[in-house]
């Protein structure tokens, strides 16, 4: 763990490491008051070969180091941070493998039924070091089902996608099941409306085998697959492609 933090940048190191503390210590303080279960905080920290976001590559290929961290009240309001290399710089033209994307969220949950249960949420997406002439930070709108632990459809709308004067709509499906061997699968499929942007949909998928090995350590191995997305993205970001990574999961 400390070995990928001190691979991110020193601002970001801090403030995550500020923000990760803030997240601990207001967890341990409803501990101390007998109200250890108003509040759930849980993250993993993992390192991919890859990092591919609704079909396409955000790193071209280059490992990529990840944390992310999530708080939840029992109430339904929950926080959540991620950070992960990146380069959207390079998605239509050459790439340089050298940019951070942070991603802040604030929901609701509500339990509909004893199976069902849905989450509200406003993302803000935020760019540093991106290879383009203007600022790329965006914030994204999304609506979440999930039917127990095995079916979530998903929601996402933003109307200035990177920053631009073009909105992007996302639909998507996963479905989870357990495997031999404590593993867990999980297969994804979705639609991107990229508005008026050139290759205006595309369709991807994703095929996941995650298996522990050791205590709070997962092992992950998926394949990815875009569809339709030529006239945009740069072709080295899209296709089939293959990721491995290793996550250490933590929760209080």
């Amino acid at each position: 763990m400390k070995i990928l933090l001190s691979i991110v940048a020193r601002p970001w190191r801090q403030l995550l490491v500020v923000g990760l503390s803030v997240l601990s210590w207001a967890a341990a303080a409803q501990t101390d008051n007998d109200a250890h279960d108003s509040w759930q905080f849980s993250g993993d920290v993992s390192l991919s070969s890859d990092y591919i976001y609704r079909g396409i590559s955000l790193a071209e290929g280059t490992t990529s180091p990840q944390i992310k961290a999530w708080l939840g009240h029992e109430s339904g309001w929950f926080a959540s941070a991620w950070l992960s290399k990146a380069d959207i710089g390079g998605l239509g033209g050459q790439a340089r493998s050298r940019d951070w994307e942070a991603e802040y969220s604030v929901g609701y949950r509500h339990l509909l039924n004893a199976d069902w249960q849905l989450s509200v949420s406003n993302a803000w997406l935020e760019y540093r070091q991106q290879n383009l002439p203007r600022n790329a930070d965006y914030q994204e709108r999304r609506v979440q089902f999930d039917y127990q632990e095995k079916l979530t459809l998903f929601a996402a709308y933003t109307d200035a996608i990177w920053n631009t004067r073009h909105s992007q709509f996302v639909v998507a499906a996963s479905a989870r099941q357990h495997l031999p061997w404590q593993s867990i699968g999980e297969v994804e499929v979705g639609l991107v409306d990229l508005g008026q942007l050139d290759g205006d949909q595309y369709h991807y998928a994703r095929v996941s085998i995650g298996r522990p090995f050791a205590k709070r350590w997962v092992g992950l191995l998926e394949y990815h697959y875009s569809g339709n997305t030529s006239g945009f993205f740069n072709s080295a970001r899209t296709g089939s492609q293959v990721t491995v990574g290793l996550s250490y999961h933590f929760a209080h």
